[in-house]
């Protein structure tokens, strides 16, 4: 005896970005074949075909507009069809920028979520668009997006906005500069005649330009004088 419908398959509507599973049973185990639109659907990242007993299921993962249409589970002798609609996701940012206040050499992270994951995206400082470096990663994990900046400056203080599609989120980072100080000083040395004196002290900053002075006199590098800076050490 040929298999009959016992559970016809019933139109759907499916969510922007989400999955949708349609089903349909037979009176008894056979073969099925899925079509869309008069077209055969095969395995793959975007269909699933399976069968549990008397059940046949599609499903279909991260649903756009191009799956809107009708689908239908042929049983060979029989066949059953349904419409499915797609529902689009507003494109949105549902969380925004916050603006952040970090120390200088700290990193600073900005995030925010958009309402269609996987969506491509865009960062900008001010007028100039950022591609990922060292100084700036950039995450996407589903709707959340994330730039973090390393080893902040001063000169990174400013507006910046992630960009997807036609929507636009903007925050501003302000830098907190370290203040420039000892932090170790110079100290008094006792030496004979002849031999080597090394003094040495240390910065709460690198990369700060120095000088050393005799008195009133600069001095300058040379046979009589070696001087280095190893990060925030100078001797």
């Amino acid at each position: 005896r040929r298999p009959t419908i016992t559970k016809a398959l019933e139109d759907a509507e499916a969510i922007e970005g989400g999955s949708l599973v349609l089903s349909c049973k037979t009176s008894k185990p056979c073969h099925i074949v899925w079509y869309k639109d008069s077209c055969l659907i095969w395995n793959s990242s975007k269909h699933f075909v399976s069968r549990s007993g008397n059940e046949a299921r599609l499903t279909i993962r991260d649903v756009n507009d191009s799956d809107a249409g009708v689908y239908a589970c042929d049983a060979g002798s029989v066949c059953t069809k349904a419409t499915v609609t797609v529902k689009a996701i507003p494109a949105e940012f549902t969380k925004e920028l916050q603006n952040q206040e970090v120390k200088e050499g700290e990193s600073a992270m900005l995030t925010c979520d958009f309402s269609i994951p996987g969506v491509q995206f865009l960062w900008r400082k001010g007028p100039e668009t950022l591609k990922s470096s060292e100084k700036y990663h950039m995450r996407q994990r589903k709707s959340c997006i994330s730039l973090t900046i390393h080893n902040v400056k001063p000169e990174d203080s400013g507006n910046y906005t992630c960009i997807c599609r036609d929507q636009k989120t903007m925050a501003t980072i302000t830098v907190n500069a370290v203040p420039i100080s000892f932090v170790k000083e110079l100290q008094d040395q006792d030496t004979e005649e002849g031999k080597m004196v090394t003094l040495r002290c240390e910065l709460s900053k690198s990369g700060i330009p120095v000088e050393w002075l005799k008195g009133e006199q600069t001095l300058s590098a040379g046979e009589k004088y070696l001087m280095r800076q190893i990060v925030t050490i100078l001797e």
